[in-house]
């Protein structure tokens, strides 16, 4: 199964995919973060990823935001000057628009207000990797 990988490095990543990929079912399947553990950050236990330029009208409601993958983060203090690698599995089925060849990803902290602090300072985020299992990579449709 092809896979799309999108590496968010700030809290507005633009995306550049090599070509639109049509509408159909994905599977979220894995995230990887990678922060500085000096500090725990001000993330709260989770950060949102706001994915609405890829998903079909709501495809996650909660009751703290709408439309966003909450995605855990490591809150562990190890003042040795370490990066932590979070890796966090998933299986959540979603429903794609066409996903065109550049677009917008934004982040931001669990209140979903505040946008998701990056770099590489202490308790800042490096980056973040989303993988999602997708059905088909290539320009025609079996259906």
């Amino acid at each position: 199964m092809p896979v799309l990988h999108l590496r968010l490095n700030s809290n507005k990543t633009k995306i550049s995919l090599a070509k639109d990929i049509h509408a159909q079912d994905l599977i979220f399947i894995r995230s990887i973060i990678r922060k500085n553990v000096e500090t725990a950050g001000t993330y709260n236990g989770a950060i949102m990823v706001n994915l609405n330029k890829i998903f079909n009208g709501f495809e996650l409601i909660s009751s703290t935001n709408l439309n966003s993958l909450m995605i855990p983060v490591n809150e562990t203090i190890d003042t040795t000057g370490k990066v932590d690698v979070s890796t966090v599995d998933f299986n959540q089925n979603l429903s794609s628009e066409d996903i065109r060849q550049e677009f917008y990803v934004e982040t931001y902290n669990y209140d979903g207000v505040t946008p998701a602090t990056f770099g590489t300072g202490s308790g800042e985020i490096k980056s973040v990797d989303l993988f999602f299992q997708i059905s088909e990579i290539n320009d025609y449709s079996t259906y």
